[in-house]
């Protein structure tokens, strides 16, 4: 009987409970800015490689691998809206100054 291992699951289960993590600390502490949050981006990439190849050295002969492109595509969506939401919210803390244009 041959398992399927869906590569990118795990990357997205990661990704969504470090960024919940990382919001809610930043609703306590506003000293920890958005572009902080958001430099961390590059970590995504290297957490979905990383269990690529962690997947890859670790087959074994009965399991089959799929690429949940699914949990990929949530990811980038995920860390896009993010990005839009960050970027309302320092719309609205800068209201003035779009206000005085």
């Amino acid at each position: 009987m041959t398992k399927i291992r869906r590569v990118g699951t795990f990357t997205l289960g990661s990704v969504l409970v470090i960024a919940g993590i990382l919001f809610i600390v930043r609703m306590f502490v506003p000293a920890l800015s958005y572009e902080v949050i958001f430099g961390f981006w590059p970590c995504v990439l290297i957490l979905l490689g990383a269990e690529i190849l962690f997947s890859l050295f670790r087959k074994k002969e009965d399991t089959v691998f799929k690429y949940d492109f699914a949990a990929v595509l949530i990811i980038f969506m995920t860390v896009g809206f993010s990005m839009c939401m960050a970027f309302v919210d320092f719309l609205m803390a800068h209201e003035e100054f779009w206000r005085n244009i």
